[in-house]
């Protein structure tokens, strides 16, 4: 593991311009990004999904931890056309045919910008059950908006060909903002269980369309 403590000071961090970092594999590793702001933006990525493998499922699941002093930003999307549609994401995903559990995704910043069609998700596409999002976030989230992909917000759900359960949402802070289309949404479209969503927040707003 890396050690921070004697580190008293941080800079930004940004992944622009469809960059990706990816730790995804049928034991997926782990993602540490540490800054005064973080943001993953222009069609960027950073994934620790769980793959398929011919081995039986096992404890090791990924995690995409990012810790910011200010800001953590996921936003932007990008449709071409010299390249195939993206979007800005995190992604702990299970994989079809993988049978090993979801990831995790923690957060933890005095403020969450979730926009423009940028989206965490902890889904499952296998037989493994989806992980969890951890949102920490000591002042405001916002999440706003969406994009020709789909709305921004946080994601778990159980796809229709899965059969692993879904995850959880777990989100605490201060003040949430939602605004036009943007949602936070746990479900399952199999037989299995759905997920489910847990918000601990002082204010609610909730404008436009958006939705949880």
């Amino acid at each position: 593991s890396t050690d921070y403590v004697q580190v008293s000071e941080y800079g930004d961090v940004s992944l622009t311009g469809r960059s990706l970092l990816e730790v995804s594999a049928s034991e997926p590793g782990q993602a540490l990004l540490r800054g005064q702001n973080v943001a993953i933006a222009e069609s960027s990525a950073v994934l620790a999904e769980t793959l398929a493998s011919s081995l039986s499922s096992n404890v090791s699941v990924g995690l995409i931890d990012i810790q910011a002093t200010e800001t953590v930003q996921v936003s932007g999307f990008d449709l071409g056309p010299a390249a195939p549609p993206f979007h800005s994401y995190l992604s702990v995903d299970v994989a079809p045919g993988a049978v090993s559990p979801g990831g995790e995704i923690a957060i933890t910043a005095r403020t969450l910008q979730v926009d423009a069609g940028g989206q965490l998700g902890a889904n499952t596409f296998g037989g493994g059950n989806a992980g969890h999002l951890n949102l920490d976030v000591s002042e405001r989230t916002f999440l706003r908006g969406g994009s020709a992909l789909g709305p921004s917000g946080l994601f778990t759900t159980a796809d229709t060909l899965a059969s692993g359960q879904g995850g959880q949402v777990i989100l605490e802070t201060d003040r949430l903002v939602m605004e036009q289309g943007a949602q936070i949404f746990a479900s399952s479209f199999n037989q299995a269980t759905s997920g489910s969503v847990s918000i601990s927040a002082d204010q609610v707003s909730l404008t436009g369309t958006g939705e949880f």
